[in-house]
């Protein structure tokens, strides 16, 4: 499963309504930072990085490790 860029309202929708399933990365520019969303089983987990690079090594890191 590879990680896919979303924009602001789909990361809501997927946060909100555990859909659709996958890995997906944002960037927040109010507060300056990457968010990476690892749906990938419908938990919506979340956390907030400094680059793009770090938030889709998370979500690479979680899925190896799930």
């Amino acid at each position: 499963m590879m990680p896919q860029e979303t924009k602001a309202e789909q990361a809501r929708r997927i946060i909100n309504k555990r859909q659709p399933l996958g890995l997906f990365y944002l960037h927040n520019d109010v507060l300056d930072v990457w968010v990476a969303i690892d749906n990938s089983n419908g938990k919506a987990l979340t956390e907030q990085f400094k680059t793009k690079q770090a938030a889709i090594d998370w979500l690479s890191f979680e899925v190896k490790n799930a």
